[in-house]
């Protein structure tokens, strides 16, 4: 048979003798052998796709579609729902059956999971400035990449943050997964806080032992702020109100520590406390004459200096408390002692009978 024909062929034969011919004759169906296209439609794609389209066409026969099992399934047109769980390369086969050998074409497909991301893990709150703090996550069928929120500071792509020195508030580190299908996309919120600070403390640097109600004074910015004062030299409250213990003297420290984002703000202030002045009785004569000279008193004075004076014109009377009485003054006069210090004046008082002279007459 020729390579082009087809349709219905007759074939005759005749047979002559003694000058009679007789013929018989047959008819023979020729038919083309069956052909297929290829096959279109992806290449690749994600596992679990629905309704994915493949096309190709049969002559002179029927055409028939597979695929590999366990990849999906396809329907009589063509049309694959494939495999939630499936992935690898997958065959899909169209055969062309008709006259001659079947016609076969193939197509491979890769299929590939869709791609997913782990939470991410690493700090949840960070002190603005903060240097190479570690964020991780996993990328699974895909490649992975790191943002954060625009102002708040770097990241590099294995996850190390710089935190900016000027950005605090809620920061958004995001970790994008890119591969089949949609984009998984996992975030994390970190509070980004500055770091505590504290001013200088205020208030007086030097008191009277047994003072009440000293008052101190500085400020906390983002933190909290406690008083403390050395062992010994009284109480502070959590305001700053100092009671000076009775009994202590010397150099006493008060604190203010500042709690917060990063190191503690540590301020202090040293604080002399000094007992009360007091002095001692004033000893020396009770009784003296007018114009003596000389005359010796003496007190002493803790804690403070002492100074002397004396009845405004019963005489003189020196630092040492050395007394030279007035010529004309006779009566009363009263020697003081003033002590000088912490707290008020500690003052001692002596009064003194200044008697003139005998006389007689002629």
């Amino acid at each position: 048979w020729t390579s082009s024909f087809s349709g219905s062929a007759t074939i005759s034969v005749t047979a002559s003798v003694c000058g009679t011919s007789t013929s018989a004759n047959k008819s023979v169906t020729v038919t083309p052998y069956v052909t297929t296209t290829a096959i279109t439609g992806t290449s690749s794609l994600c596992r679990n796709s629905s309704n994915t389209d493949y096309n190709a066409s049969v002559s002179n026969g029927t055409g028939t579609w597979s695929i590999t099992s366990g990849a999906g399934t396809i329907s009589s047109s063509g049309l694959v729902n494939w495999s939630s769980t499936f992935s690898g390369t997958a065959v899909i086969t169209f055969t062309g059956t008709g006259c001659g050998s079947n016609s076969v074409r193939t197509k491979n497909v890769t299929v590939t999971p869709y791609v997913t991301t782990s939470s991410i893990t690493g700090a949840s709150s960070v002190c603005r400035n903060a240097a190479n703090t570690d964020y991780n996550a996993s990328v699974y069928n895909g490649t992975g990449s790191w943002s954060i929120t625009s102002g708040a500071g770097t990241i590099n792509s294995s996850g190390l943050v710089d935190w900016s020195s000027t950005f605090s508030g809620t920061a958004v580190i995001t970790y994008t997964g890119t591969g089949c299908g949609s984009n998984s996309v996992r975030t994390k919120n970190v509070t980004v806080a500055p770091y505590v600070t504290t001013s200088s403390i205020t208030g007086p640097s030097s008191v009277c032992r047994n003072a009440a109600n000293t008052d101190y004074n500085a400020s906390v910015y983002n933190g909290s702020g406690s008083w403390s004062l050395t062992s010994g030299a009284g109480t502070i409250s959590s305001s700053g109100l100092v009671n000076w213990s009775s009994t202590f003297s010397g150099t006493a420290v008060i604190t203010f520590t500042g709690t917060g984002c990063g190191s503690n703000s540590v301020r202090t202030k040293n604080v002399t406390v000094t007992p009360y002045v007091t002095t001692s009785s004033i000893t020396g004569a009770s009784s003296v004459c007018r114009n003596a000279a000389n005359t010796d008193y003496n007190a002493s004075v803790y804690n403070g200096t002492g100074s002397w004076s004396i009845t405004s014109g019963a005489g003189t009377i020196n630092s040492s408390g050395l007394v030279d009485w007035s010529s004309t003054f006779s009566g009363t006069a009263v020697i003081t002692f003033t002590g000088t210090g912490c707290g008020s004046n500690s003052v001692q008082t002596k009064n003194v009978t200044v008697t003139p002279y005998v006389t007689t007459s002629s």
